[in-house]
């Protein structure tokens, strides 16, 4: 831990993610979920910085920067911290490409109130944009073909993978 801190200091951004991570996961530092959210906030913000922009991010990689944003995410989920605009900036930018972490946290920012105030109809808006409203007619016929080919998960035909996708649509 005492290394990645002081590479941390000296401003290498992956040293900043692995001290975020150590944090969160009480992992040779006592937990300490608000410094974990310092680090994962200043690795995001110098990778932004490193690449000019935010779409950028070659230095890192676009998968970095989603995992490290990802982690940021459950770690706000975890502590009694909330997002502030910038964070949620963030977040909202990954979720206007469809990226799944930034639209389950603005899901989230939304239905628990942290970071902006609570709206449910909003919240809803953000889980519809990777999970739409199906109707009641396509529920049921997804339920029927459900009973049809699985039985508690195990399949009667098809794959076990189709079996439990399927379990969400009952």
């Amino acid at each position: 831990a005492q290394l990645f801190r002081e590479a941390a200091e000296a401003g290498h951004i992956k040293a900043m993610r692995q001290l975020a991570r150590l944090y969160s996961e009480d992992n040779g530092v006592s937990r300490d979920l608000r410094a974990s959210i310092g680090w994962y906030r200043k690795a995001v913000a110098g990778a932004i910085a490193a690449a000019g922009s935010e779409t950028l991010m070659r230095p890192l990689g676009r998968a970095w920067f989603e995992v490290t944003l990802s982690d940021l995410g459950a770690t706000y989920r975890l502590s009694a911290e909330s997002p502030d605009q910038e964070v949620i900036e963030w977040f909202r930018s990954l979720a206007m490409r469809k990226i799944l972490p930034g639209v389950e946290f603005m899901e989230w920012v939304y239905r628990e109130g942290r970071g902006a105030p609570r709206d449910p109809v909003e919240a809803d808006r953000w889980r519809h944009v990777m999970h739409p409203p199906v109707s009641a007619e396509e529920r049921a016929r997804r339920s029927e073909e459900y009973k049809s080919k699985c039985v508690d998960n195990v399949p009667r035909s098809g794959t076990i993978e189709w079996c439990r996708f399927m379990r969400h649509w009952k």
